[in-house]
C-alpha cells in the first residue's frame, strides 16, 4: 500500500510539472503577466513583426496601459480589432491604440477605466462602437482581465491537461517562438504583421481564396453578430453614460466600422442585419449633435466596395486611411 501511494504521488507530481510547463509555454499563460509585459515592453521600444502569438491581447493592451501612465497623447483609440489599424500606418500622430479582439462593452469600460487609473491624459478619445457592443457577447473574452476567474481556468488547464494539439506542439517546439524586430522592408511586405510602437497594427493581407473563404463564412455564420437579434437598452445605456462622461474633458469620437457589402446582399432580411440600421440610427439619435462621429456600418453610404476589406469586418490600409483621415481624429 505504501509503494502504491508512493507512486501514485510520484505519477502526479510527474503529470502536474509536464501540465504545469505546457501551461507556461503556450499562449495559455495567464496566470502571471510576464509574457505580456515582455511582450509591450519590446513593442514600444521598437516596431516589430508578431511571429507567434505570444500573449492574450487583453491583457498585452493591460500591460500597455500600464507601461504609459501619467503619458499624454494627441488620440487614445478604444474598442475591437476594427479600429487597430488607426495609428502610425495612417498617419494618426502620438496616437495610443486600445483596441482589443471582440471588444464588448465590459471590455471597453475596463480599458477605460484602467486608462483613468493610471492618469493617461488625451486631447480626444475614440471608441468603436459595434453590435456586440450592446447584446450578448458571443465569446466574452473580459474574462483575461478578472484574475479569480483566471486562476480557475488555470486550475482546469492543469488538472485537466486541457490543451490542444496545437499547444503541445507549440510547446515542443524547438523554434524560438518569439518575434523579430521589424525594418521599413518589413512593413511594406504585405504577407507580414507588424505591431507598432502606439499599439496600432498593419495586418496581413489575405491571399484571393482565403480572403474570399473569411467573407463567406462571415455572411453565413454572421460570427460575433450572431447574438444580435436585439439591443439591449442596458447595455446601450451603459455605453451611452461612459461615452458622454467624457465629453466635458475631451473631445470625443465614436467610430462605426462597415461590414462587408456581401452581408447586406446575402443576409438583407435577417433581423440581425436589420438591426445594424436600428443602431446606428439610436446612436446618431443619441450622440449626433454632440460628439463627432465616423463612418458607417452600412458600406453603401461610404462608397466602399469588396476592394476595401479584408474580410467580412475589417477595412484594407488604404480604405481605413481614405475613411478617417481630416475626419477629426487629431494627427
Amino acid at each position: 500500500m505504501k509503494r502504491f501511494v508512493i507512486n501514485t504521488a510520484l505519477y502526479l507530481s510527474i503529470f502536474l510539472v509536464i501540465s504545469l510547463y505546457f501551461y507556461f509555454a503556450t499562449k495559455h499563460n495567464l496566470i502571471t503577466d510576464f509574457t505580456a509585459k515582455k511582450f509591450v515592453q519590446a513593442f514600444n521600444q521598437n516596431n516589430l513583426v508578431q511571429k507567434d502569438e505570444m500573449c492574450e491581447d487583453r491583457r498585452a493592451v493591460y500591460e500597455n496601459i500600464v507601461f504609459h501612465k501619467n503619458q499624454h497623447f494627441n488620440t487614445v483609440f478604444i474598442g475591437s480589432s476594427r479600429i487597430m489599424q488607426l495609428g502610425k500606418y495612417t498617419q494618426i500622430k502620438n496616437a495610443l491604440n486600445l483596441g482589443m479582439s471582440g471588444a464588448n462593452f465590459y471590455d471597453i469600460q475596463y480599458v477605460y477605466q484602467s486608462v483613468k487609473a493610471n492618469n493617461i491624459h488625451y486631447d480626444t478619445l475614440v471608441f468603436d462602437i459595434n453590435p456586440w457592443t450592446v447584446c450578448a457577447s458571443v465569446e466574452n473574452r473580459q474574462i483575461q482581465f478578472n484574475n479569480f476567474e483566471i486562476f480557475k481556468l488555470f486550475l482546469k488547464d492543469v488538472f485537466t491537461f486541457n490543451y490542444s494539439k496545437k499547444d503541445i506542439q507549440y510547446a515542443l517546439s524547438t523554434k524560438e517562438h518569439t518575434f523579430y524586430f521589424a525594418n521599413f522592408s518589413d512593413v511594406e511586405n504585405t504577407n507580414n504583421f507588424i505591431k507598432f510602437t502606439d499599439g496600432s497594427i498593419k495586418q496581413i493581407s489575405l491571399g484571393p481564396n482565403k480572403r474570399k473563404g473569411r467573407i463567406t463564412t462571415f455572411c453565413k455564420d454572421l460570427y460575433l453578430l450572431k447574438k444580435f437579434y436585439a439591443i439591449d437598452t442596458v447595455l446601450f445605456n451603459k455605453t451611452k453614460n461612459l461615452i458622454e462622461s467624457e465629453i466635458s474633458n475631451a473631445a470625443v469620437c465614436i467610430v462605426l466600422s462597415p461590414f462587408h457589402p456581401s452581408l447586406f446582399k446575402e443576409r438583407k432580411s435577417d433581423i440581425r442585419v436589420k438591426n445594424l440600421s436600428v443602431l446606428e440610427k439610436m446612436i446618431r439619435k443619441e450622440f449626433n449633435t454632440k460628439i463627432n462621429i465616423i463612418g458607417s456600418f452600412n458600406p453603401s453610404y461610404l462608397n466602399l466596395t469588396d476592394s476595401n476589406f479584408v474580410d467580412g469586418f475589417h477595412l484594407t490600409e488604404q480604405s481605413v486611411g481614405r475613411l478617417y483621415r481630416n475626419k477629426s481624429i487629431s494627427k
